[in-house]
């Protein structure tokens, strides 16, 4: 695919919900129908799909991991001083 004809995030975003009903309920399923879009070959059984955590508790997992235990981080990761994942959210 030409790169003037590569569809951004949003754009393919919003062709999925449009087109297809169950993305917008089920987010695994959701996912995978974007990343296909994207021209990523993925193949999953849906017994197994239905087996699978949700993103969402996947993101939150990793988030709490690397932001409230503060191990893990990327090496780039600059980590403020006294600035706490619990002070973040309070502000």
């Amino acid at each position: 695919m030409d790169e003037e004809k590569k569809k951004t995030l949003i754009e393919v975003t919003e062709e999925v919900l449009k087109e297809d009903v169950r993305s917008r309920k089920d987010t695994k399923w959701f996912v995978i129908q974007i990343l296909r879009k994207l021209g990523i070959k993925i193949w999953i059984d849906y017994k197994e799909l239905e087996k699978l955590p949700s993103f969402e508790s996947i993101l939150r997992t990793k988030r709490e991991i690397q932001n409230k235990r503060n191990i893990y981080n990327d090496e780039n990761f600059i980590k403020e001083e006294g600035v706490t994942y619990e002070k973040c959210l309070k502000q």
